[in-house]
């Protein structure tokens, strides 16, 4: 893994100043979730924080592209970070003149925040590929991913630590800074400027823009295997991840509260082994053929991981100790296939797709797997409840395996394209 990359002043500076953001939101996320619990003791309550704040993303994020593709990248993301910081000022005051956070300041943080960052996610993810050459975009990807890993990893602790010592007004002051710290970096990064569109902003060329997005997308079937292994890897695989496993080590395995604990720290090994894969092998391997092989490859895990727990239900196992250490090392493989299709995606996306429509493309793929995570749950949580636990897994793992299958047909003729290419340079 290319570490020195960071010593780039640009990279360094987007990639600090985006991993000093995320952790100041991450210890936010996590002490409101303590602090809306304690305040109302109402799942329904904390459920409707995270709906609230999921439908600006639904509604908005497939159209934020588009004036993410218009305006000045640079000052785009600067305003928006000392934006994000400012809506987070305001609840942290608000807490200290009153002496609690009421219900409606945080439903107002969360939307501001989730439409905030509708327009600066797409804005951000064009910044990169303008900034170094596309063929160094894995190496930067991977780099960022074990960083964020760690800050994944470090954060509820760091959270539980600081909630248990200050308030949630001090944990959103220290977010505050992180967004302002984060837009101060950023003011440095050298950021190509693109060429002024001709015609102004207005409803017309707006739904003109969104629609040529939408038709470059929809033509272009590396695009759409880069969509479609996004909605599947959130929509099959992430709530088998996110749901599944839960319920099996609780409901089937009945695993005591610290076993669990261990298991979902345990995992996290391979999301840190995943960005060294990928530098390692990526290279040897077509992308699109390696993303397709990192989904059938995931969906196989998981189809053993169901053997395990059907053969844990009919009481082939003596305790819950042996299928506990097979499932956490088969969790530990399927999480570095996983976290290798999320390399893959995010960089062929920057590799792909031309800087002048990331904005759309990537708004669109963002929107797309917003809903697809949420019905992914929702259906896992049915087949849980209703057939053997074992057998969804099952299910989930077929779909990825053909998944995988269809990534691979879909992009044919791109690995053809290439392959002629390659053929012809050679020729002269």
């Amino acid at each position: 893994m290319r570490w020195d990359i960071l010593k780039r002043k640009n990279v360094a500076l987007l990639v600090t100043g985006s991993l000093v953001s995320y952790l100041g939101t991450l210890l936010q996320n996590f002490a409101l979730s303590l602090y809306v619990l304690k305040m109302t003791g109402s799942g329904a309550q904390f459920a409707s924080v995270l709906t609230v704040a999921m439908l600006p993303r639904i509604l908005l994020g497939p159209f934020m592209g588009v004036f993410a593709d218009r305006f000045d990248r640079k000052k785009t993301i600067v305003g928006l970070d000392f934006l994000s910081g400012l809506v987070v000022a305001v609840g942290a005051a608000s807490y200290f003149l009153s002496g609690e956070l009421s219900m409606g300041m945080i439903y107002f943080m969360q939307v501001a925040l989730t439409v905030i960052s509708v327009l600066f996610e797409p804005s951000i993810t064009s910044v990169m590929p303008s900034i170094i050459d596309k063929s160094e975009l894995i190496d930067v990807n991977s780099v960022k991913s074990v960083l964020r890993t760690l800050i994944e990893f470090t954060a509820p602790i760091l959270g539980g630590i600081l909630i248990g010592f200050t308030s949630i007004g001090v944990i959103m002051i220290i977010n505050a800074i992180s967004f302002v710290s984060s837009a101060i970096s950023e003011t440095f990064i050298d950021i190509p400027k693109r060429a002024p569109h001709k015609e102004a902003l207005n409803l017309k060329t707006f739904f003109d823009d969104f629609a040529e997005g939408f038709k470059f997308a929809k033509n272009d079937n590396v695009i759409l295997a880069i969509i479609f292994g996004g909605i599947i890897l959130n929509f099959s695989l992430g709530g088998l991840f996110e749901v599944g496993i839960a319920f099996v080590l609780k409901e089937v395995l009945h695993v005591t509260d610290s076993a669990f604990g261990i298991f979902l720290s345990v995992i996290l090994i391979g999301m840190l082994i995943a960005p060294f894969a990928m530098t390692s092998v990526f290279k040897k391997i077509e992308t699109t053929k390696f993303m397709a092989l990192s989904f059938s490859l995931a969906g196989v895990i998981t189809v053993l991981m169901g053997g395990v727990i059907v053969a844990a239900t009919q009481g082939l196992f003596s305790n819950w100790l042996m299928p506990y250490v097979i499932l956490a090392v088969l969790s530990i493989v399927m999480i570095i296939f996983i976290g290798a299709c999320n390399i893959v995606i995010g960089t062929m996306l920057q590799q792909q797709v031309p800087i002048e429509m990331m904005g759309r493309v990537s708004s669109m793929l963002g929107a797309l797997i917003t809903v697809a995570m949420p019905f992914g749950q929702m259906l896992v949580g049915v087949g849980l409840d209703y057939i053997n636990p074992g057998l969804t897994f099952c299910i989930g793992g077929v779909v990825a395996v053909g998944s995988g299958g269809l990534l691979y047909q879909l992009t044919k003729g791109h690995r053809a394209a290439l392959k002629a290419q390659v053929d012809t340079q050679q020729e002269a």
